[in-house]
């Protein structure tokens, strides 16, 4: 269905709205840099010193080359490793993020040690704020730790769930084929997670470990996501692991990669056109895709691509089964507004319903918007925010842009 949002574009083309959201509307794919550091641990507990390699995006490709300059730092990765192995068997995997936008921090320690491998991990966080604060290292203003998730494969992929269970302030989090959290650490996540396995894994199979994960995640924010890929997804290729040189890639890594990054950026740059590879058509329309399963605790909004000058796009809201949609506004309020339904982040005299419809199986409801074919669109921002069902009644939800391009 196509609503009248068009007649906003229309009434917008002469207005600046202002930006809340660092959006990045497609992939811009980056040399990337690598460089290994000794990262000083000052929590007490874990490695005295963290080895880790780093990649980044560069001006040109390169060993200890800088750091592309970017206004307020790139968003950050940090990346922990299976039992046995070291952020170092994963160069694959962190180059294709960093050759994406992200600052990625595989650390080499801890290769028997779960515990210590977690402890480890809550310990980077601190030591890379205070890596971004150091004048003069090689990283100085270069990480917006306020923008910082944390993905792992097996050991580490359960280690993504003890360590934001004691988060030191990671936004999200994704397990590539898990193991568990250890006790009752699931339940006390409380940032939006993403766990992707295959049923080909033999390591860490699906029924054991990554089902029990997920069911166990009781108290995530924004969405939980189960990914199952089919028999061709092992426990090697989901992540592109190699014990020695470079994985190749394949279609599980390929897929698996999408999911991540469609993670990294909805929670970590505020693009919800990430969930589109995530939860939306084009998630599901992967052939090898056995399963995918996912709640929401917040609604969702997010367009399936661009949106152009004479085009029309899909807008989708994700929800719980129900009443869905999304509210419109001239810009958004400098404040939230407290309502019933949750904080109004519209400006409240201008904003109404710009779509709305009823989620089903698939918990989304898509809608579109149709930009009438006039070049002085371009550059237009119209505010949305997504209302849903959730626990049975409505809620706002998440927010986001449109905004139009050539």
């Amino acid at each position: 269905m196509t609503h009248p949002l068009s007649r906003t574009l229309v009434g917008a083309a002469a207005a600046t709205l202002a930006l809340v959201l660092l959006t990045d509307a497609a992939h811009a794919q980056f040399a990337v840099g690598t460089r290994d550091l000794s990262l000083t641990n000052t929590t007490g507990q874990g490695s005295a010193s963290i080895a880790v390699r780093t990649h980044y995006p560069a001006a040109t490709a390169g060993s200890n080359v800088a750091v592309l300059p970017r206004q307020g730092g790139w968003p950050v990765v940090v990346f922990l490793h299976g039992f046995t192995a070291q952020g170092n068997n994963y160069g694959l995997l962190c180059r294709d993020l960093a050759a994406a936008g992200y600052v990625v921090v595989a650390h080499n320690t801890m290769q028997f040690d779960n515990q210590g491998q977690e402890y480890d991990g809550r310990a980077q966080y601190p030591a890379l704020v205070a890596l971004n604060a150091t004048a003069g290292s090689p990283f100085a203003g270069a990480l917006d730790m306020s923008r910082a998730g944390l993905v792992g494969h097996s050991m580490g992929g359960g280690n993504v769930g003890n360590v934001l269970a004691n988060n030191p302030g990671f936004r999200c989090g994704i397990g590539l084929a898990p193991v568990p959290p250890r006790g009752n650490n699931g339940a006390l996540v409380q940032v939006p997670m993403a766990l992707i396995v295959g049923t080909g894994d033999t390591v860490t199979p699906l029924a054991s470990n990554t089902q029990p994960y997920y069911d166990g995640l009781t108290a995530w924010r924004g969405v939980k996501v189960l990914y199952v890929l089919n028999g061709e997804a092992n426990h090697t290729n989901v992540p592109g692991y190699a014990l020695f040189g470079t994985a190749s890639s394949s279609p599980s890594y390929e897929r698996a990669k999408s999911v991540t990054l469609g993670m990294l950026d909805a929670w970590l740059r505020g693009n919800s056109s990430g969930l589109e590879n995530v939860v939306g058509p084009t998630a599901r329309s992967e052939t090898r895709l056995v399963s995918l399963s996912h709640q929401w605790q917040s609604p969702a909004v997010w367009a399936a691509g661009p949106i152009r000058v004479g085009l029309t796009t899909r807008v989708s809201m994700g929800s719980e089964a129900g009443a869905c949609g999304a509210l419109a506004a001239a810009t958004f309020a400098p404040n939230p507004v407290p309502t019933a339904f949750g904080d109004l982040m519209l400006d409240g005299p201008s904003a109404y319903v710009a779509f709305s419809g009823i989620a089903g199986a698939e918990k989304r409801y898509d809608g579109s918007v149709a930009v009438p074919n006039d070049v002085a669109l371009v550059g237009v921002r119209v505010p949305l925010q997504a209302y849903g069902t959730v626990g049975g009644a409505l809620a706002l939800g998440g927010i986001t842009e449109l905004v139009v391009a050539n």
